[in-house]
């Protein structure tokens, strides 16, 4: 009798550890942030005092794989600077950290393209640079479309 409740009671202990094991598992696996692997077009339209820049282009964002805490960021398309025409073409490795429910990312490296018009001679207000840090949040809003917004202001909508 003793051994039979013994046998019972491991297997019962046995059982329970491995469902809670999935469980913690699963939940882990669907509340883990991501960013997705996406793409959108942008249009620029930044007028002031200072410069008059506008332009359209296609952001592609693709996870790193291998570094799950990089991603690259590949920016193609024209814009105008102060009536000049440019065509933009470059990969931004981006590094992020996900803390609450925001990403930190920081522009760790820029591959700048040969058909790159502007290269490195201009620096142009709105195009990333190294080391500049941005604060967003992403939030899934279908299964293909994530929307990608900084202190609750929608900054694009990324689809996959």
């Amino acid at each position: 009798m003793l051994n039979k409740i013994s046998t019972r009671m491991l297997f019962l202990s046995i059982i329970s550890v491995v469902l809670v094991s999935t469980s913690l598992y699963f939940h882990h696996i669907i509340n883990t942030p991501i960013i997705p692997n996406c793409q959108t077009t942008l249009r620029i339209n930044i007028s002031d005092n200072r410069s008059n820049l506008k332009g359209f282009y296609l952001l592609s964002v693709i996870p790193n794989e291998n570094k799950p805490d990089q991603n690259t960021f590949i920016m193609n398309g024209n814009i105008n600077d102060n009536g000049k025409d440019y065509t933009i073409s470059r990969k931004y490795l981006m590094k992020h950290e996900y803390l609450g429910d925001h990403f930190f990312l920081r522009v760790e490296n820029i591959f700048i393209d040969p058909s790159d018009q502007v290269q490195d001679k201009i620096k142009i207000r709105g195009v990333p640079e190294v080391n500049q840090l941005y604060f967003l949040k992403i939030k899934k809003l279908t299964e293909k479309n994530y929307i990608f917004e900084e202190n609750f202001s929608p900054i694009f909508i990324c689809t996959l």
